[in-house]
């Protein structure tokens, strides 16, 4: 009877086991030593100690008084919840795996996200290239990172602020100042070339044949350098009856005319002055003084007007104005020597126009050369001499050259004696003449313009600037006096 129950209480508990335990539970019943039977005397007897059993009521796992369903389930059990602790439900598991799968997504996400940011750029700066990682977005990140400055006389390339790519390649090529004189003119430039070949070369400068101040392979640094550079220049020299065209890179007339194989000696001169700098397609000529003089001399008779003057003793005369060379009589241009008396005969190349302000009141001739020799007083003044290059300006007709070459010495002198007279010279020259001087001892004056419209309107000016009593026009060369008959 206690058997039979004891196997309905163990099916029974049995029965309320969850079944993945059930195999657990089971397991007892085929260890060695256990009793066939399922009572506490089971076996093939039914004594006590019936049975191939170790205890008289030795129940499965041998724990004396051991009732299966009962002391060995309970054993069996905590057996299993440590198992189940152990290996914890599906549910728990699934549990644990789903925030260490979240964990491995996000760190595989930043990896991710990491590796795609980073970026393999090519950074070439001033032709030095290297290939470095970057996290940056735009150029301008990229040049803060690597401590790079850029203005505005450098060169980056893709501009700054453009988006940077994987394998992108950035260029920086830095400025480089040149103070810059090319063929005589000043000019201070910016050029991203390294060497004066490579600046040349950007500049579109002709070097060939040219003179450097620095060799062509020197380096340009950042703080840059000064260069000098002299092209090569056509230049035609018109001498002893001889065309030479020279191929040079000279700094002066002078130098280009040694080139030539030309050399000036005594009093011989050339169209350009020597100092001046050759230009290409140039001509020059060169003008031989000899000591040769040509005079002619012409007898021109002239009226005599003489006041009587309350003022001086009687017998006395005073010369207001002595009778000068009237050389316009004669016509032409000429060279006057002496006191003026002798003339010689100049070729002029072409016509000059000329406005002439008369003045009022006179100026005394004698009290002019009077007021030079006080002027010049312990001064050594050398023998006046024709000016090479007035002359040359008169064969050519270059007004210009004229203007330039024109000089009185007596203006000093006359200007000291009459300052009113520097009003007239100001007021021609601020209305376009292109020179302005004292004609001979004064007291007229001569101004030079570029035509003949120049010439009235520096007349019309003159006039009106209340500095002298009229202004008259005139051109030269003039054709000489012609006597009419009576």
């Amino acid at each position: 009877m206690s058997t039979s129950q004891g196997s309905h209480r163990a099916g029974r508990r049995a029965a309320t086991l969850p079944v993945h335990e059930q195999p657990t539970q089971a397991a007892p019943l085929v260890i060695p030593g256990a009793g066939l039977g399922t009572g506490p005397a089971s076996g093939p007897g039914t004594g006590p100690a019936s049975g191939p059993g170790t205890g008289p009521a030795s129940g499965p796992g041998g724990v004396p008084g051991g009732v299966p369903g009962q002391g060995g389930s309970r054993a069996g059990a905590r057996r299993a919840a440590r198992r189940r602790k152990a290996s914890g439900s599906p549910r728990d598991g699934l549990r644990r795996l789903v925030p260490q799968a979240l964990v491995v997504a996000f760190l595989a996400g930043g990896t991710s996200a990491f590796v795609a940011n980073d970026k393999a750029v090519r950074l070439s700066v001033d032709g030095v290239p290297r290939t470095l990682h970057t996290f940056a977005d735009d150029v301008d990140e990229l040049l803060a990172h690597e401590g790079l400055t850029v203005g505005s006389h450098d060169i980056v390339a893709p501009a700054p602020g453009e988006a940077l790519a994987n394998g992108d390649e950035v260029v920086v090529r830095y400025g480089r100042p040149i103070s810059l004189t090319l063929d005589g003119q000043r000019h201070t430039i910016w050029t991203t070339a390294r060497t004066v070949e490579g600046a040349l070369r950007q500049l579109g400068v002709r070097a060939e044949g040219a003179f450097l101040s620095v060799s062509r392979a020197a380096p340009i640094t950042r703080q840059g350098l000064a260069l000098d550079v002299r092209t090569e220049r056509t230049v035609t020299f018109l001498a002893d009856g001889r065309e030479r065209v020279v191929r040079t890179n000279s700094a002066t007339i002078g130098a280009a005319l040694a080139e030539a194989g030309i050399t000036l000696s005594g009093q011989d001169t050339a169209s350009v002055a020597a100092g001046s700098f050759p230009r290409d397609g140039q001509t020059v000529t060169v003008l031989r003084i000899t000591g040769s003089r040509q005079v002619r001399e012409e007898t021109i008779p002239y009226a005599v007007e003489k006041v009587r003057d309350p003022d001086l003793f009687a017998g006395n005369e005073v010369v207001e104005r002595r009778a000068s060379p009237a050389s316009s009589l004669v016509g032409g241009a000429a060279l006057g020597i002496g006191r003026g008396e002798r003339l010689t005969a100049l070729p002029v190349g072409g016509a000059f126009h000329w406005v002439f302000a008369v003045a009022d009141g006179g100026l005394s001739t004698p009290a002019v050369y009077g007021e030079f020799d006080r002027l010049t007083e312990g001064v050594d003044v050398p023998e006046p001499t024709a000016s090479p290059v007035l002359l040359e300006a008169l064969r050519t007709g270059d007004t210009n050259a004229l203007a330039g070459a024109l000089a009185n010495d007596l203006q000093a002198a006359a200007l000291s004696l009459r300052p009113s007279l520097a009003a007239t010279l100001t007021a021609g020259t601020e209305a376009g003449a292109l020179a302005a001087l004292v004609s001979g001892s004064g007291p007229t004056t001569a101004f030079l313009v570029k035509d003949a419209e120049a010439a009235e309107s520096v007349a019309t000016a003159l006039t009106a600037s209340g500095t002298c009593r009229t202004a008259r026009v005139a051109t030269s060369p003039a054709p000489g006096a012609t006597v009419l008959p009576a």
